[in-house]
This record gives structure tokens, C-alpha cells and sequence, in this order.
């Protein structure tokens, strides 16, 4: 039986975030291939904590008393508490591979790999170097890209998660060699979506006759697009009365971080904005069973996890023709692709593309019914396969 490490920050996610979603999908997909999954992930108690979740063995190590700055200092802060927790419950050869997920251990394995021979797989789920280009001059990537590099140099295999993420960190991390694409997948049994949910969730919006625009994410980051966003909601409240932007907020952040898109929105857009900020997966679905389009115009976008999660649920999608998502949506087909350029050139595009889609009812439908069929390519069991292979090849 092979036997994997599996180590990330937040075991099953507390709040939406792709990286921890993503490992938590594959662990659990692991497990129902006959893989023994053990975890390494953080407690929010100071004390250390073992449970056994659906087959795989979570160990949840406990928070440092000291309260880190910034979340660039947090693997400098944990990575004691990790040392210290796995020299005392783990042995050298009680594992044939650890696959880590993002930075958080960039330096915990820094170390490993000098004392033990379990090969790392590092499965990276964005570019730090690729993500400052966009501009975010408030973006310290210093210790950010460290970590990413030299987690990279140990690694004996990096994960990327698009092609064009995988030109990217090989670019900047130098590690083209040994650097594979594994798509991020979805448990698509999850997003079955019942008849009778939109319209339960459109009267508890009070969204019956309307049609609604989803928009979704850290909605606060600049490279989203959210001056894109609300823009093009300007230029088409302008226009359509009808229309309405529901804004789901599916990481928590200070109430600042909606100030990019609700400056850039005119009175009129404004008033048709609603902002959601959904507690679990289960109401996110029911937005997406609300919308009638999902728009992601993104300036970086190393996957598009919420793209996928809207094409899974028979959303057409409309995105930028950028990084992950040129590679996720088929133009034409399971979905649309705006013009890009500057911030008005793309929002006026943005505005046309949902407005065709307004008045053409026919031709979201086939392109939703296309995305669906065309997720079917990332469901979960599938992606782990081609991990598992992976595993077997660095053993």
C-alpha cells in the first residue's frame, strides 16, 4: 500500500480557499483508491490533535503562542511546531512520498530532505514572482518567492496546476525539468444541484425576474479584476435595468476589501450589487443555481477554481484569456473570452459578452450545458489517478 504525507494548512478548509479545497479533494480521493493518507495540518488551539476523518489521519498541530505579523511569517513561526511534532510521533520510513501544498512548509522541507530519503512532491498553486507583475506594488514577494524556490530546488517533483503555470514557475524557479501539470479537480458528486434550488435561492434574494451576474472570490485582490467587474456592471446597469451583480465573498477579509469594486461602481450599479458572503459550500452552490452567467475577468489567474466549480454547475463562464483560464475554458464552446487590454477596453467587453448572453438566452444554455460536460474532464477521481502515478514514479 503506498503511504503519503500529505501536508497543508487547513484540514478540511474552515473557510473557501482553492489550496486547502484542493488538498482536501485529493486526500479524501486518495483514500478510495486504497492510498493510506496521514496529514499534517494546523490547529487553531494551541494544543496537538488527532482524528481520524474518512480514512485519513489528521494530525493538527498546535498554534505557536507567538502571533505572527503577516501571513509571509508564518512559516518561519510553525515550522518548529512541525519539527518538534513530527520527531516525536513519526518515523523516517513510515512514509513513501510527502506531497506538501503551497509555501506553508517550504521550510519544513528544506529540511527533511536532508535527513530522511522520502522524496517531496510540491504542488505550488500560484506564481509569487508571475502574481507581482500585475502591478500589486503592496505585494511583498520577497519571502514569498524564497520559500517557493528553494521548496522547488528540494522538491523531486513540482506540481503546477495549468500549462501556463508551469512556464511560469519554471521560468521563475528554474525547475522546468521537473515540473508536471495536474489540473485542480472537483468532487463533481458534490455539484449536483436540486430542480427547486434557484428558485429558493433567488426569492431569498429577492432575484426572481432578474438576471443575475456572479462574480466571486478574494473580491478584494486586484489581480481578480474587481475595477474590471465594476466597470462593465456600470456600463450594463446603464443599459439593463434588469441586471443584477451578486458579489460572493468566499474569503474572509476586512470590509476594505471591497473598496476596488465599489469605487469603480456607478449609483445605479450599486444599488443592483449584492454582496454575499456564503458560510459553506453548500450556499455557494446555491449562488451559482442563481446565476444565470459567471463572469471571472481576471488580470493572473494560475487555475480558476471557481471557473470550474460554475462549469460543473451548467454556468456559461466568461473569463479573460489569461494563464489557467485560457487552458479551463474553450471559447465558443464552454464559454466566452473577453477582449483584453486596458481597464476600460476590457470592461466595455465584459459588458458586451454578458449582454449578448442577456439577449440570447439559447446560447448560454449551450454553453453551460458544454461547460458541465466538459468538467467531466476534471472530475476528482481522475486527477488523482495521474497523482498517483506521480507518487510512483518518484518511489
Amino acid at each position: 500500500m503506498l503511504r503519503v504525507l500529505v501536508m497543508t494548512a487547513r484540514f478540511p478548509p474552515l473557510e473557501y480557499r482553492a489550496i486547502s479545497q484542493v488538498a482536501y479533494d485529493q486526500a479524501c480521493a486518495l483514500v478510495r483508491k486504497g492510498i493510506q493518507v496521514t496529514v499534517i495540518t494546523q490547529n487553531c488551539a494551541p494544543q496537538d490533535a488527532f482524528e481520524d476523518h474518512n480514512g485519513v489521519r489528521i494530525h493538527r498541530i498546535g498554534a505557536p503562542r507567538y502571533q505572527v505579523s503577516s501571513w509571509e511569517m508564518e512559516p518561519l513561526v510553525w515550522t518548529p511546531a512541525y519539527l518538534d511534532y513530527i520527531y516525536r510521533n513519526f518515523s523516517w520510513d513510515e512514509f513513501d512520498v510527502i506531497h506538501t501544498h503551497g509555501i506553508d512548509f517550504a521550510l519544513l522541507s528544506e529540511h527533511l530532505v536532508h535527513v530522511c530519503q522520502t522524496p517531496v512532491v510540491a504542488q505550488f498553486h500560484v506564481c509569487y514572482r508571475k502574481r507581482a507583475e500585475i502591478g500589486e506594488v503592496h505585494f511583498n514577494l520577497e519571502l514569498a518567492h524564497y520559500y517557493q524556490f528553494y521548496a522547488a530546488q528540494r522538491a523531486s517533483v513540482v506540481v503546477a496546476v495549468s500549462n501556463a503555470e508551469k512556464l511560469a514557475l519554471s521560468e521563475y524557479l528554474y525547475c522546468g525539468a521537473k515540473t508536471v501539470v495536474l489540473p485542480n479537480g472537483l468532487n463533481l458528486e458534490s455539484y449536483r444541484i436540486e430542480a427547486d434550488k434557484r428558485e429558493r435561492v433567488r426569492a431569498q434574494h429577492k432575484l426572481e425576474d432578474q438576471f443575475v451576474v456572479l462574480w466571486g472570490g478574494r473580491v478584494g485582490d486586484f489581480m481578480k479584476g474587481p475595477d474590471i467587474v465594476a466597470r462593465a456592471f456600470s456600463k450594463l446597469a446603464a443599459r439593463q435595468g434588469c441586471a443584477r451583480l451578486v458579489v460572493s465573498v468566499v474569503q474572509a477579509g476586512p470590509p476594505e476589501s471591497l473598496w476596488y469594486l465599489m469605487n469603480n461602481l456607478s449609483a445605479e450599479a450599486r444599488n443592483r450589487t449584492l454582496v454575499v458572503y456564503p458560510k459553506d459550500k453548500e450556499e455557494l452552490l446555491g449562488l451559482y443555481a442563481a446565476a444565470d452567467v459567471f463572469v471571472m475577468p481576471s488580470r493572473y489567474e494560475p487555475f480558476g477554481l471557481m471557473a470550474l466549480e460554475a462549469m460543473a454547475c451548467g454556468l456559461p463562464v466568461l473569463v479573460s484569456p489569461r494563464d489557467g483560464l485560457d487552458d479551463l475554458v474553450e471559447a465558443g464552446r464552454t464559454g466566452l473570452k473577453i477582449q483584453w487590454g486596458g481597464v476600460e477596453e476590457s470592461a466595455d467587453n465584459l459588458a458586451y459578452q454578458v449582454n449578448t448572453i442577456m439577449e440570447n438566452r439559447d446560447l448560454g444554455k449551450f454553453l453551460g450545458e458544454n461547460a458541465r460536460a466538459a468538467a467531466v474532464r476534471f472530475d476528482i477521481n481522475r486527477i488523482t489517478e495521474s497523482l498517483v502515478e506521480i507518487y510512483r514514479n518518484v518511489c
